[in-house]
């Protein structure tokens, strides 16, 4: 069976919608198909109102994945609401196994919350990512009260500066995803990546996970 890739760009305007589809042999002549995302949300429309980017991101959902659809792991890179306002409706229309937030400080959290409240006037509309930004996991729990078993595993990313010297950097391979325990830490040092995938033609296909920091990238 033949193994292959997809990548897509979803057509989502302002913002970032990504996603993988790995399609493996599992060696019984059963299609294994594995799916990542990278971001899931739209600033689409330059008013800024957040009802009409929140009907568009989750219209791209729909079209992209089926109810129930299984997601290995879904990467957020920020939260600002253009890369992550379709989060709670991708968790709750799908089985995500893996969610990587970026790991925050109250600085951030903070500068996080200026921009929201500066883009969205309405912010009764916007509660809901104004909580994931205060308390991320939390509010992912609060997102799947109705559907627990839809509940994925939280794992933080931590920051990286890049004016530091890396130079030294030891990078730890061969951290399997499938083994991170809920609530733990990854940073740009670990090179993670799945078991199917190992065992695979993407054997070397690999996941290094950046969260720049917030002295940086401001």
């Amino acid at each position: 069976m033949l193994e292959y890739m997809i990548r897509t760009l979803h057509p989502v305007g302002q913002g970032a919608f990504f996603s993988e589809t790995f399609h493996i042999d599992n060696g019984f002549g059963i299609e294994d198909i594995t799916t990542i995302v990278y971001d899931c949300g739209s600033g689409q429309f330059p008013c800024c109102n957040f009802r009409k980017e929140k009907i568009f991101i989750e219209k791209r959902i729909e079209e992209t994945f089926e109810i129930n659809e299984k997601i290995k792991a879904i990467f957020i890179s920020h939260l600002d609401c253009d890369h992550c306002n379709g989060l709670p409706f991708i968790l709750n229309r799908c089985f995500v196994e893996h969610l990587f937030l970026p790991l925050m400080t109250d600085n951030e959290k903070f500068y996080y919350l200026l921009k929201q409240k500066r883009k969205f006037n309405n912010m009764k509309e916007n509660n809901l990512i104004m909580d994931l930004i205060i308390d991320p996991q939390g509010t992912v729990k609060k997102i799947c009260e109705d559907q627990p078993q839809k509940t994925p595993k939280i794992h933080w990313v931590s920051p990286y500066l890049l004016s530091e010297d890396r130079t030294n950097d030891i990078f730890n391979e061969n951290i399997l995803i499938d083994d991170l325990p809920d609530n733990s830490n990854v940073s740009a040092q670990n090179v993670l990546s799945f078991k199917n995938l190992q065992t695979s033609i993407f054997n070397d296909w690999c996941f290094i996970p950046y969260n720049l920091r917030f002295d940086f990238t401001c």
